[in-house]
């Protein structure tokens, strides 16, 4: 029996509709990868000289105040702390032959370091615990600390001393 033109065509439509609606299935192996991108938190600060020099301290004198700046060198908004620590003064050796203790008052060999965000008052003495001297600093911005130094009214010992100045990063 013939089919009529009319026919066939109907049926190819409809087998071409039955493909076309079934799930289509690939013959590869293999897997593929999705990259999961983060980046972490840094909390960093930096100060932009390592040294400063208050020059020739008399006893019971307070040196001329000093600036340095200090810069959220981080990614996140950071609070900036500092804090001092005893002195020394090395021999020609690197022998520690002296050390002058960090004090809210001076004494014999007691000294006081200060800090504040002015150079013209407002001083804070350094203790060896952390003071927060700046909050809210967003990545790139910057503080500028001063410091001054008095001296001891006695010394056991003269020479070039070296007082520690510590400064951190916290974030919130």
């Amino acid at each position: 029996m013939r089919l009529s033109k009319k026919l066939c065509f109907i049926i190819l439509a409809a087998l071409l509709a039955l493909c076309s609606a079934a799930p289509v299935f690939a013959l590869t192996s293999g897997s593929s990868t999705i990259n999961a991108v983060t980046s972490t938190e840094i909390v960093a600060v930096s100060v932009n000289t390592a040294t400063i020099n208050y020059g020739v301290v008399t006893s019971s004198s307070t040196s001329s105040p000093q600036s340095v700046t200090v810069t959220n060198s981080g990614n996140v908004t950071e609070s900036f702390e500092v804090s001092g620590d005893s002195a020394y003064c090395e021999d020609e050796w690197g022998d520690v032959i002296n050390t002058w203790t960090l004090a809210g008052t001076i004494g014999p060999d007691a000294y006081k370091h200060e800090w504040s965000l002015t150079s013209v008052g407002g001083y804070s003495a350094l203790t060896t615990s952390y003071a927060q001297f700046a909050t809210g600093k967003a990545a790139g911005a910057a503080q500028a600390l001063w410091l001054k130094l008095t001296a001891p009214s006695s010394t056991s010992s003269l020479g070039v001393y070296v007082a520690p100045v510590y400064v951190r990063a916290t974030a919130p």
